[in-house]
């Protein structure tokens, strides 16, 4: 197993158990993905066969990839990416011909990708110590389902823009504002501070900041990136109108390709495409 060891002495602790003395959110979030490996491995391990997320997530990530891939330098581009997990991305892209490194603060999801893509550089850290494990110019970045977890993700994407070649491509999701709240909108006692400040808590489980469109193109823009694309995603996948969809009848074929054809129509929908459970965007390192 090929890990790199850069994690700071907060993320050993709460890896170790302890409560270290960082920001709340992200005491939330990665104490909820260690709960998660701890409780259902097979369901976090989602890129095994026979994990019970396997089909369900492989359409999602179908459908990020059906957006962004026209977007990526060709292969054997090397790809930064960010909050890599398990290696959804990373095997894909690794088997195509790119040159991809991985970062993540949680070990178990590492281990689980050096499982998956044999051989590739993995780094247990802090997206906010990019300048402290990432020297050498990426062709293109991943920030998949991470900056809405961060308390300040502009520090990250200022120190993105730096080690990025002019031009080259990063690829974005976040949760959307509202469509992530109408999707799964938590506790009822904390629908006060989702309503105020867009924000999604479930102490020990999840920190979620939500994004307009607006907010996400300001905030690519202040840390160094020109938008390029942002929409819509994850209408019916776990979306808004999830009732649409049964995952129980995945079939990697006629039904899979009737959920990606419908999130399609959603999207260009005039009333229904202002509520996407997330943004994916597309923006060029400046």
């Amino acid at each position: 197993m090929t890990v790199q060891d850069h994690a700071p002495s907060w993320l050993r602790g709460l890896h170790d158990g302890e409560s270290p003395d960082v920001h709340e959110q992200l005491l939330h979030n990665l104490g909820g993905m260690l709960q998660g490996w701890a409780a259902w491995p097979e369901a976090m391990d989602f890129l095994r066969p026979d994990s019970p997320n396997h089909g369900w997530k492989a359409l999602m990530t179908r459908l990020y990839r059906a957006r962004f891939d026209r977007f990526l330098p060709p292969a054997p581009a090397r790809i930064l990416d960010l909050a890599c997990g398990s290696g959804r991305f990373m095997a894909p892209l690794t088997a195509e011909g790119y040159e991809v490194v991985g970062v993540d603060a949680t070990r178990p999801s590492l281990e689980a990708a050096a499982r998956h893509v044999p051989g590739a550089k993995l780094i247990w850290g802090d997206v906010c110590d990019l300048q402290d494990f990432v020297d050498q110019p990426v062709d293109a970045a991943l920030a998949i389902e991470l900056l809405c977890y961060l308390p300040d993700p502009g520090r990250v994407l200022a120190a993105l823009a730096e080690r990025m070649t002019p031009g080259a491509p990063l690829i974005v999701s976040v949760e959307a504002w509202p469509g992530a709240f109408l999707s799964d909108p938590g506790p009822p006692e904390a629908v006060e501070r989702a309503l105020q400040r867009h924000e999604l808590v479930e102490p020990g489980a999840r920190h979620v900041r939500c994004y307009t469109r607006q907010e996400l193109h300001d905030l690519l823009v202040v840390g160094g990136f020109h938008p390029v694309l942002i929409e819509g995603s994850h209408y019916v996948l776990d979306g808004p109108l999830g009732a649409l969809a049964d995952p129980g009848r995945l079939d990697g074929a006629v039904y899979d390709e009737s959920l990606l054809a419908l999130e399609a129509q959603l999207r260009q929908h005039p009333d229904l495409g202002v509520l996407p459970r997330a943004w994916l965007a597309v923006a060029r390192a400046r």
